[in-house]
């Protein structure tokens, strides 16, 4: 089936909901994220996640406004700008590879 997009373990902080949501609206878009594109969309999403924000509240801007991407609030977090795990394990795997 055309729809079926293939299975990727959500980290348990991750919405499903609201994740689902916002794949779909990006597929409305005709710009549906690859699986690589998707990892990089959690990563993201778990750094601002780490910077004090709701990534529900997130999820949920970027469907309302229509963006293809999550960005930061200005001046709500707590300023803490560290790696989440998911950047460090793409950032590690890419060196192994020689990107």
């Amino acid at each position: 089936m055309k729809d079926q997009q293939p299975l990727l373990l959500l980290p348990l902080w991750l919405p499903e909901e609201p994740w689902l949501e916002f794949l779909k609206m990006r597929a409305k878009k005709r710009n549906s994220p690859t699986d690589y594109a998707r990892m990089l969309l959690i990563a993201k999403l778990d750094r601002i996640r780490l910077a004090g924000h709701d990534p529900k509240t997130i999820i949920d801007n970027s469907i309302e406004h229509g963006w293809l991407t999550f960005y930061e609030p200005n001046g709500n977090g707590n300023g803490k700008g560290k790696e989440s795990i998911f950047e460090r394990a793409l950032r590690k795997a890419n060196a192994e590879d020689g990107r």
